[in-house]
């Protein structure tokens, strides 16, 4: 198997949760006994090495400059990793932690990442909350907890249920 995977917001903890993820033993035997092969996307410069850069990170240390930088090469390395996988070079995504607002700063307009892959996908999304004992699909996603009423509409929790 084959999976992208991006590096999140530079400024954040998504670097380090991949370079954890990827040095994990159990990571490791699948990678070295050929069972997953990983694809790092990212900017260059957050101590990850990415086999697919999307530019460098390189802070300025001004806050509003760096936020729409960080937003900006976090939001390219989900559209590289989306490319990767619509064209069938990777057989799926594994994503790092976003920061919305950075994401906003740097000029994409998605509330996060389901949103950003069915809009890059062409096909509507769903977010799932997985575990070995329980699957989880949720009506809404994104929103302030006040906006819940209104989202939870009959469409929405027939769609979920489909899905």
């Amino acid at each position: 198997m084959r999976l992208a995977v991006t590096l999140g917001d530079p400024r954040g903890i998504g670097p380090e949760i991949v370079a954890k993820a990827l040095s994990d033993p159990d990571i490791r035997r699948l990678q070295s006994a050929g069972r997953v092969a990983w694809q790092v996307v990212g900017p260059d410069g957050c101590g990850v090495p990415a086999g697919v850069s999307v530019g460098a990170w390189c802070p300025t240390g001004d806050a509003p400059t760096d936020q729409a930088a960080a937003g900006r090469l976090a939001g390219m390395a989900v559209e590289q990793a989306t490319r990767l996988a619509l064209a069938g070079a990777v057989d799926g995504l594994v994503t790092a932690p976003l920061d919305k607002a950075a994401l906003y700063a740097g000029d994409y307009d998605y509330p996060g990442h389901t949103e950003m892959l069915a809009a890059l996908a062409g096909v509507p999304a769903t977010m799932m909350l997985a575990s070995d004992r329980l699957r989880v699909v949720l009506a809404t996603t994104h929103l302030p907890l006040r906006d819940v009423p209104q989202a939870l509409t009959a469409e929405a929790l027939v769609a979920a249920a489909r899905a």
